[in-house]
């Protein structure tokens, strides 16, 4: 015949080696080492649900302030107070049983020892913290559950209080000594009331630090903001959260400007040598230009220079070895050519001075 309690406890076997102590903070330690003892929590939990005539009972998983690797679980007593200290005892044992075999022996042995009627309903509460780790040590503690028959309601995500809060609603529930509504939004009216209250008459100064152990209590405290006097309360980062706000944005801002200077840089640089090498083309062609307009006016000049030499010395020389033979104003050729409206003289022929010369 199968027994559903060694089959959940052979699904999650124990580490070999490791003791577990049930303390004031429950089971607490590395994540990764917790599942067969979610299991076997899950079945004394059972067993205290029936125990108390099926009232239930709390479990919740999380490690508190300790370091996102670890993770842990505790049970939370009808009426919202801790384990009993002698179940505390007989948890530690459960959960250094070495064999599923053993786990089976020992959840009948505490049975027959507390007269528990195994057939009585069990009726368990669960929640957890945020941790990575919640989600399979919350299958774990199913498993156990299951194992031993037991009913449960998840609520999920919830800080310590608020789940012992749950519990008790639940088992007062319908009663004269009713504590509230088993529900976040009843934990709300409940705090914000008993805060009004305290604070009826007076008046609150300076600032309020709320611990939100790693991160569960960020969105309850958010919520219960809602409920209590408006104007009462800021919500104000801490400096952890300023910290690492601004070592996001440190990050973010280097990134772009990583990408602006793989990306924009580039370009701009490109466009400055482009115009750089335009404005230098622009000058040595403005150089070359000058020199080019220069040299050709000192051609000009040395041309007309040598054209004018080249006209006036020859004719210097002819009116100096001719002007005395035909005479310009003389006699002779001139008198003889007049007719014609020509001198006869060199000058005349050089130059070729037309017009009428009268003879002397």
């Amino acid at each position: 015949m199968s027994d559903p309690v060694a089959d959940a406890a052979q699904k999650h076997p124990a580490p070999e080696g490791l003791v577990y102590t049930y303390g004031t903070a429950g089971f607490r330690t590395k994540a990764d080492v917790l599942d067969s003892v979610l299991t076997r929590v899950g079945l004394i939990a059972a067993l205290r649900s029936r125990a108390l005539k099926g009232k239930w009972i709390g479990v919740m998983i999380t490690a508190s302030h300790n370091p996102p690797q670890d993770n842990g679980v505790k049970l939370v007593e009808p009426m919202g107070n801790m384990l009993q200290e002698e179940w505390e005892v007989i948890s530690t044992k459960m959960a250094n049983q070495a064999t599923p075999a053993d786990v089976s022996k020992y959840y009948h042995d505490i049975a027959a020892q507390y007269k528990i009627d195994l057939d009585t309903s069990a009726r368990v509460v669960v929640a957890r913290d945020t941790r990575a780790s919640g989600s399979r040590l919350l299958e774990c503690l199913k498993d156990g559950l299951n194992g031993a028959g037991a009913e449960t309601k998840d609520y999920g995500f919830l800080t310590t209080p608020q789940l012992h809060y749950m519990v008790r609603c639940l088992n007062t529930e319908g009663t004269k000594d009713a504590y509230g509504e088993p529900t976040e939004k009843g934990y709300y009216e409940k705090f914000s009331a008993a805060f009004k209250t305290a604070l009826k008459g007076k008046q609150p100064s300076g600032s309020l630090t709320v611990d939100c152990a790693n991160g569960v209590g960020g969105p309850a405290l958010n919520k219960l903001v809602k409920y209590l006097p408006s104007g009462l309360f800021v919500c104000a980062p801490s400096h952890w959260h300023v910290a690492v706000c601004l070592l996001v944005v440190a990050i973010c801002a280097i990134r772009v400007l990583i990408l602006l200077v793989r990306i924009v840089l580039p370009r701009v640089v490109g466009r400055l040598v482009q115009l750089g090498v335009r404005v230098l083309l622009a000058w040595v062609r403005g150089r070359r230009r000058s020199t080019v307009s220069h040299r050709r006016r000192r051609r000009r000049r040395r041309f007309l220079c040598g054209s004018l030499g080249g006209l006036l010395l020859p004719s210097l020389l002819l009116l100096a070895v001719y002007g005395g033979r035909g005479g310009i104003v003389g006699r002779g050729a001139v008198g003889r050519h007049s007719s014609r409206g020509r001198p006869s003289g060199a000058l005349g022929h050089v130059w070729g001075w037309s017009g009428c010369w009268k003879t002397c």
